[in-house]
């Protein structure tokens, strides 16, 4: 239910300086216009595929779309978010130039009237690391850059029998640390090239409810990790 937004995050998607791309929009059950845009989309620019579900919440979207991904490479775009039109060509070419298999951009709050842009802003450098050194930014405060699905490149192989839990919020924070674990380099870039919008009916902004402790399975589940692989440091 983001018909306000989703044009914006289409057009920034179609309108890529990469040009061989596919775009993959998942309907989860929405009962505004946001089916009906993307099937206007579709009718205009053949790289579109639209697939409409009853809602199932956002992990079963984000599976969905794995499912039907027939690229090396691809990345999570959320439909009211937008990019920058050179994101996925910079990002290809970092990949290759570091032989990496994810690569990590920064991104922004463009809008002002979000009263803790100062807060939510994390700065990416230009490196070169493990998957290891991820698992220890994770651990970091104000680490919320390196667990997110968006604002990465993922090698498509990385998600090889993973799938994120269905009916959990923070669904996000359940995988970051299973991918980080499979990549050997991973290279993050100073680029500011993905925009999230503020919208106080979104998820993050919701008001409380108790699925939010989603988030302490989460963090079970990544110390689970750490024991079995011997990270006794992490």
């Amino acid at each position: 239910n983001v018909e306000k937004y989703l044009p914006r995050c289409l057009d920034s998607l179609i309108g890529q300086t990469l040009r061989n791309i596919e775009i993959i929009c998942i309907d989860d059950g929405s009962t505004d216009n946001s089916g009906k845009i993307l099937d206007e989309y579709a009718s205009r620019d053949n790289r579109i595929k639209v697939v409409h579900q009853e809602n199932q919440g956002l992990a079963c979207a984000r599976n969905r779309g794995l499912e039907l991904v027939t690229t090396e490479w691809f990345t999570f775009v959320d439909s009211d978010d937008y990019v920058a039109l050179n994101m996925l060509e910079t990002m290809l070419q970092a990949v290759f130039k570091e032989k990496a298999d994810i690569c990590i951009c920064n991104c922004d709050l463009p809008d002002k009237g979000y009263q803790s842009v100062s807060q939510k802003k994390f700065k990416m450098k230009d490196e070169l690391i493990t998957g290891y050194q991820a698992l220890e930014y994770m651990n970091l405060p104000k680490s919320w850059p390196w667990v997110t699905a968006w604002n990465k490149l993922y090698r498509t192989e990385l998600f090889k029998e993973l799938s994120y839990p269905a009916g959990v919020q923070h669904e996000d924070q359940y995988l970051a640390h299973h991918i980080f674990t499979r990549a050997k380099r991973i290279v993050s870039i100073s680029d500011t090239l993905y925009y999230l919008c503020y919208r106080e009916d979104s998820i993050t902004n919701s008001r409380y409810d108790i699925r939010q402790l989603d988030y302490m399975g989460a963090l079970h589940d990544r110390i689970c990790l750490y024991q079995q692989q011997g990270f006794k440091k992490l």
